[in-house]
């Protein structure tokens, strides 16, 4: 059997596990515990391929957003415009953490929910910006509180996908 893409769930890369703060207030306790927010669509079954019902060990990525998002925004503007004192001058992938990435406590929360789950952070990026998972598909599913399925290709490789939207915990904020 062939391996399974490292980007097994395009959607995810797109998505931000700080979505969450833009998740509804949540008015009681109660639902506080229950209350998920959407960080990952579902993707649509390529054509001719079939799903099969087959539990997979994968790897995908988690993005984390960044701190200071205007900020970011702002000296982005600035290294593109010729004019500005800041053009051309990049940062190191340590440079760009210290300033925007993900702070510790964020990788920590994130990494010890995925972790209860049975899912393995192989990799944080040195800008803090991703998180290099792996674990069975069965693990996702229970982690994103929605199926994931094993998609049979038509050139016989498998690559795994959520069924529905995927959710973390609102309670992440």
């Amino acid at each position: 059997m062939s391996p399974l893409s490292r980007r097994f769930i395009t959607p995810l890369l797109a998505a931000s596990l700080a979505l969450a703060p833009l998740a509804l207030p949540v008015t009681n306790v109660a639902n506080a515990a229950a209350a998920r927010v959407v960080v990952a669509g579902a993707s649509r079954l390529p054509l001719r391929a079939h799903v099969v019902a087959q539990p997979v060990n994968t790897s995908f990525d988690v993005a984390l957003t960044v701190r200071n998002a205007a900020g970011l925004s702002t000296f982005l503007s600035a290294l593109a415009t010729p004019s500005s004192p800041l053009y051309r001058h990049f940062l190191t992938p340590t440079q760009f953490a210290a300033r925007y990435g993900a702070s510790s406590a964020t990788i920590n929360a994130v990494r010890s929910y995925l972790e209860s789950f049975g899912l393995h952070v192989r990799l944080v990026t040195t800008s803090r910006t991703l998180l290099e998972m792996s674990g069975r598909t069965t693990d996702i599913a229970r982690a994103f509180d929605t199926p994931v399925e094993t998609v049979h290709l038509t050139d016989g490789t498998l690559r795994a996908q959520f069924a529905h939207a995927a959710t973390l915990p609102a309670s992440w904020r």
